[in-house]
């Protein structure tokens, strides 16, 4: 069952402890306070959260829609695909998929629950400023793969779920047959790999009013209970916007010795240096910060800031044909530093001018909520906030299409609603692996 009894009155209850605390001070034991926070009264509960009897926890509405949507065990939703040594040397499934599901705290709840207080028309106006999450706001994600845990060394001793999931990330799934098209879901193991955290703060070290951070399973640290062989890989508090490098620019591993390439010149992403805590992972774009399932020329709080609705921008500028030299000033403007609940907007090639004549809403870094209203609208495309020119787009892969290729955006009227193109598949990118520039 899903928990989704949003609160209709703005919680007043003592914000989360950790916030009085200078998160640069001791960034990891913040990281802990805020992973303690999330476990509280959820690891007794194999995170059904319903039924957390310590604090409340909401899903977002608008999950279960479409090809990557809710199964029905634990509510994951279908993600990126896991490539071949993404994880370590030794991995070579080459079709894994990454499915996740993700939990806000009652602050959290309280806004999705006035974005969605009309379940018909969605107003993503309460998600943008002078609305948007309340500080105190926590969000955590909860991410599997589907990829073997022998071949992965950090996945030793693995906690498993039972999901109802695709069979592959994509078919065929079989390479032996090639013409296969079918990729039924089926019941399967899948293990945990990462979890996600992100924080509304109004502390002021934190240019964006977010902080972000990812915990990657260490299985070797074989731990009683096994949600803490989570450990911190690292927190972000901004962009580091005047970091240019692709020197730490790390896709994959290909032979042992396997390592985790740390840039030391970043400003607002510290990673945990701890070998012996944390396993080697590749980070985001230059050693910004990422997980081992995420785009590794991207980072947590790029891709997030991108969260708006009608969805005009691409989840990153490598999202396109002919992508942007890395550390482009085009390049550069999904690696800014914009405050929270401040729509994104977009940006053009070949030199990152400003889109005009759109006016997007922010969903104020969530992604989930984005998707949640443009589900909405792919279902209801009559609803008032989903009213669209005729010329544009109705349908979803022809949307996604079109961002993908690279293809200009249409535009709207000030004056008119819709909506456009959230990338299916949030931590997605490309076919294939990036390449170096």
């Amino acid at each position: 069952m899903l928990s989704q009894n949003y609160p209709t009155q703005k919680p007043t209850g003592p914000l989360p402890p950790f916030l009085s605390s200078k998160f640069k001070a001791d960034w990891k034991g913040y990281m802990m306070k805020v992973r303690d926070y999330c476990f509280e009264g959820n690891t007794d509960t194999d995170f059904r959260v319903e039924h957390n009897k310590t604090r409340a926890w909401f899903h977002m509405p608008w999950q279960d829609y479409g090809p990557q949507g809710r199964e029905g065990i634990h509510g994951l939703t279908k993600e990126a695909q896991v490539q071949k040594q993404q994880l370590a040397s030794s991995q070579t499934y080459v079709n894994g998929q990454t499915v996740a599901v993700g939990f806000f705290n009652d602050l959290g709840g309280y806004t999705i629950g006035q974005v969605w207080a009309d379940h018909m028309n969605p107003n993503p106006a309460k998600s943008s400023r002078p609305n948007g999450f309340p500080v105190g706001t926590v969000i955590f994600k909860l991410l599997f793969v589907d990829v073997p845990p022998n071949q992965v060394p950090s996945l030793a001793n693995p906690k498993e779920w039972q999901a109802y999931v695709d069979t592959c990330y994509k078919a065929p799934c079989n390479p032996q047959n090639p013409s296969e098209t079918s990729n039924p879901r089926v019941i399967k193991q899948v293990a945990l790999i990462q979890m996600d955290i992100a924080v509304r703060t109004d502390d002021p070290d934190a240019p964006t009013g977010w902080l972000f951070g990812t915990f990657q399973y260490n299985g070797a640290l074989n731990r009683p209970d096994m949600w803490e062989n989570l450990v911190p890989v690292g927190l972000m508090w901004g962009n580091d916007t005047n970091n240019r490098g692709d020197n730490h620019t790390q896709i994959s591993f290909t032979t042992p010795p396997d390592k985790t390439d740390i840039n030391p010149q970043l400003k607002e992403t510290v990673i945990n240096t701890d070998p012996a805590e944390l396993p080697p992972t590749h980070l985001g774009w230059n050693g910004r910060l990422n997980g081992p399932v995420d785009n590794p020329i991207s980072s947590c709080m790029s891709c997030h800031m991108t969260a708006e609705f009608p969805s005009y921008a691409m989840l990153s500028p490598a999202f396109q044909a002919n992508p942007p030299k890395r550390g482009s000033n085009y390049w550069m403007k999904w690696f800014q530093d914009i405050d929270c609940a401040t729509p994104f907007g977009n940006y053009l090639a070949p030199n990152g001018a400003k889109e005009t004549g759109i006016n997007p809403l922010s969903t104020d870094f969530s992604l989930q909520l984005s998707i949640s209203i443009t589900n909405f609208c792919d279902a209801n495309p009559t609803a008032p906030v989903c009213v669209q020119p005729s010329d544009e787009a109705t349908d979803a892969s022809d949307k996604a299409a079109n961002i993908l290729s690279g293809h200009p955006t249409r535009k709207r009227a000030a004056t008119r609603a819709r909506r456009h193109v959230v990338q299916p598949i949030v931590r997605d990118m490309p076919e294939g692996r990036p390449r170096k520039n």
